[in-house]
């Protein structure tokens, strides 16, 4: 069985669409990434204090439980007609 050259031509082309669509979308996933990545604080999270400081907070009082629990006076609702 012969090959037909018209076929032969067809397939080429086929080949050479597929292969320019795949380097397009190689492309533009790979630029999507570079342009994600660039965007990223990638600075590290540390227990060092900044410098000037001594990495200890001001102690607070503790909270008067007392005043969490402030009860409000109920009021009877009375409806006017």
């Amino acid at each position: 069985m012969k090959s037909d050259p018209e076929q032969a031509a067809d397939r080429h082309a086929r080949a050479v669409i597929i292969a320019v669509i795949s380097f397009i979308l190689s492309a533009a996933i790979l630029l999507a990434l570079v342009t994600t990545i660039h965007g990223i604080d990638t600075r590290l999270a540390s227990n060092d204090a900044p410098p000037g400081t001594t990495g200890l907070a001001r102690p607070h009082p503790p909270i008067a439980v007392s005043l969490l629990r402030i009860s409000l006076p109920v009021l009877p609702v009375t409806i006017d007609r």
